[in-house]
């Protein structure tokens, strides 16, 4: 009799359902599985045949049925790459899915909004009392529930209403539930597309560490499902620049490209490359936080954090990077980082030397520290509060405090501006800098749809986005 087991394979667990996709892009677009469906998945896991399967599920239904429908969606997952029919003598599965975390958590904090709450709520302590209904924060409940999903904190809301914490009505639980699962398929089709370049990038010997929203997804987060991201962030070495992008560019998958255009920093940052159906590779080779300047990163390979995502062994920073690289993006553009509140909630307990170290490789100590300051006090870390206190700045960010005061340090947009003038090396990185700040190309606006009007109300501060 066939036994049958699993394909290394990209999951999501939401409530009720599984997504699953094949790690080849080639083989499909991820699908959704139901209650029944998620049944035999897990089963499929631990190697099994058809009439083992039947058997489990244990179903009030006439046992041949239950085997056909049983042997007709183990078909239907072989034609998607997920399993397939095991060899001789092959007793186990040849990979597994992640389980998501699926205990019970305390209510939301009874400080702060939405967001704070949503960001600082601990899921792994027992229900300590009822909690708030999501018609609390605006009586266009839908409103809410897309400014959540736009600011990237949708899985945290739904984790919240699925344990509790938030009370919401069958047709707002069914609206955040469909979303979120659109948005968890994004992601997994992201991971799809990641997974070639990275393929791409080890067969050439190119060192790389993943960045922000996969690295933290799957590293810092209760379970994956908990945090959504648009696109992929991989840093090269500088070093390797040329090989890298040859790399990416030998994929077919690849050939919808557009370079240096599409940021205004152009080489300095590094290249964004588009795959046909829109996915979004971001190949940096240094750090360019907006207004804060192009950074070099040699720092951030000296050490490195593992992880598997499907069956492939990948890298990203280490945790304290991380840290550093989550204050700067929060810090450089707070009213749409919302989701990266989560991110230092998870990310506060790192060594601070370790932070102090690399934030003054980056020559940045000041902005990690204000960021620290400010998202500490926000959300009542402690940790946070601690690490600023180790933290100095340097002797530019000094100056620029002195001059306008502590608080508009890097707050206010023309003199951010003047400091990433300032912490730019090198008179032409100057100069690069400022022509591509000032004067960002046409591809750049066409790509992120930024009419001039736009930009220049960003610049002065009257934008966000």
């Amino acid at each position: 009799m066939t036994h049958w087991v699993a394909e290394p394979a990209l999951s999501r667990r939401l409530a009720g359902e599984v997504l699953v996709a094949a790690t080849d892009p080639a083989c499909g677009a991820p699908i959704r599985l139901n209650s029944t469906a998620v049944a035999i998945w897990d089963a499929v896991q631990e190697s099994s045949t058809v009439a083992d399967i039947a058997e489990r599920l244990d179903l009030p239904a006439d046992r041949a049925m239950v085997e056909a429908d049983v042997a007709s969606l183990l078909g239907q997952l072989q034609g998607e790459g997920l399993v397939r029919p095991a060899a001789a003598d092959e007793s186990g599965p040849a990979g597994s899915t992640a389980v998501e975390w699926t205990g019970t958590g305390r209510r939301f904090p009874d400080h702060g909004d939405l967001w704070v709450r949503l960001a600082t709520f601990d899921p792994t302590v027992e229900t300590a009392g009822e909690g708030v209904d999501l018609a609390d924060f605006g009586a266009d409940t839908s409103a809410v529930i897309e400014e959540i999903e736009r600011m990237g904190s949708l899985g945290q809301l739904a984790h919240a209403i699925d344990l509790g914490h938030v009370a919401a009505t069958t047709e707002e639980r069914a609206l955040v539930q469909e979303r979120w699962a659109a948005n968890q398929m994004h992601c997994l089709r992201v991971e799809q597309m990641l997974l070639v370049a990275l393929r791409r990038l080890s067969d050439a010997g190119v060192p790389h560490r993943l960045l922000k929203g996969v690295a933290v997804t799957h590293l810092d987060h209760p379970g994956t499902s908990w945090r959504e991201f648009g696109d992929a962030d991989v840093l090269v070495p500088e070093a390797d620049w040329d090989a890298a992008v040859a790399a990416i560019e030998s994929d077919p998958l690849f050939r919808s490209l557009f370079g240096d255009v599409a940021h205004p920093f152009g080489e300095e940052k590094g290249m964004t490359f588009l795959t046909p159906d829109g996915l979004m590779l971001d190949l940096h080779k240094r750090l360019n936080i907006a207004g804060l300047g192009a950074r070099s990163v040699d720092v951030l390979f000296e050490s490195e954090e593992p992880f598997l995502i499907g069956d492939m062994r990948v890298s990203a920073l280490s945790r304290p990077a991380r840290l550093v690289h989550a204050l700067l993006h929060w810090f450089s553009s707070k009213p749409i980082r919302r989701a990266t509140m989560r991110d230092l909630v998870e990310l506060r307990d790192v060594d601070g030397r370790a932070v102090a170290e690399i934030a003054g490789e980056l020559q940045l100590t000041g902005v990690v520290k204000r960021s620290a300051e400010l998202v500490g006090r926000e959300l009542e870390l402690s940790d946070l509060l601690d690490l600023a206190e180790q933290l100095e700045p340097t002797r530019v960010e000094r100056i620029l405090a002195a001059r306008r005061g502590e608080q508009s340090l890097h707050r206010n947009v023309l003199w951010r501006e003047l400091t990433g003038v300032l912490v730019t090396p090198g008179i032409r990185g100057r100069a690069a800098y400022v022509r591509r700040r000032a004067l960002p190309g046409v591809g750049f606006r066409r790509v992120r749809n930024v009419s001039w009007r736009t930009y220049a109300e960003v610049l002065a501060g009257r934008r966000t986005n």
